[in-house]
């Protein structure tokens, strides 16, 4: 995957042609966010327009440099600061109507979608009591969620299991989190760990998805 220098839209849409035009690459890794603003930004809208124009899958990863508030103890900012970062891009996105805007972005959420997929129930509930929540959106978070891809890093079969009976088998791929200290060191032992996992299930996580997203043709 290649990176583009998000702090400065155009120069990152500029990178973008480059890298898949002379390089053909199929995928780039951005953050959830970029410093304090969301990806969810208007200013961020043509990046994000381009890279589905050009059929690119987007992986995107949370960091951070230094202490967090409130998270600087037991090491939390990692712990509860990523999947924190990922559910506000991910609800960002959703609420904002970007997502409905670009109904062909492949973006995928790693950490599993953070806390997103598990409390899609409470942005569904607000989707449909609260008038801020649907101001700008057109389409609820229940369906939304169906457009977003995800790794399998839950460390918790059943977890995993719950996010493929949510989104569907079609829509996560395996994830490592390698190099970093939190990686899963077995990745593929953890898939097998899930409830009940079917072939069918076991053949896309392992590679159809992936396949699809890099746009190969399965063999």
């Amino acid at each position: 995957m290649a990176t583009v220098p998000m702090q400065e839209p155009d120069a990152a849409i500029a990178e973008l042609e480059r890298v898949v035009s002379t390089y053909g690459f199929q995928a780039v890794e951005i953050g959830t966010s970029v410093e304090d603003t969301q990806l969810a930004d208007i200013r961020y809208r043509p990046f994000l327009e381009r890279v589905a124009e050009l059929n690119v899958l987007v992986l995107t990863h949370p960091y951070y440099v230094g202490a967090r508030r409130g998270l600087e103890d037991y090491y939390l900012t990692n712990l509860i600061g990523n999947p924190y970062d990922s559910t506000l891009m991910v609800a960002n996105l959703m609420f904002s109507g970007t997502l409905d805007e670009l109904p062909h972005l492949k973006l995928c959420v790693v950490h599993a979608g953070g806390f997103a997929p598990y409390q899609i129930g409470r942005f569904e509930h607000g989707y449909q009591v609260r008038l801020e929540s649907r101001a700008n959106a057109r389409t609820s978070p229940l369906h939304l969620i169906h457009k977003l891809y995800f790794d399998t890093i839950t460390f918790n079969p059943k977890a995993l299991r719950y996010l493929i009976d949510l989104v569907g088998e079609d829509n996560i791929v395996l994830g490592s989190d390698a190099p970093f200290d939190m990686a899963d060191e077995a990745p593929l032992t953890s898939l097998e760990s899930v409830p009940n996992l079917t072939n069918k299930e076991r053949e896309a996580i392992l590679s159809k998805t992936a396949r699809k997203l890099l746009n190969e043709e399965a063999s």
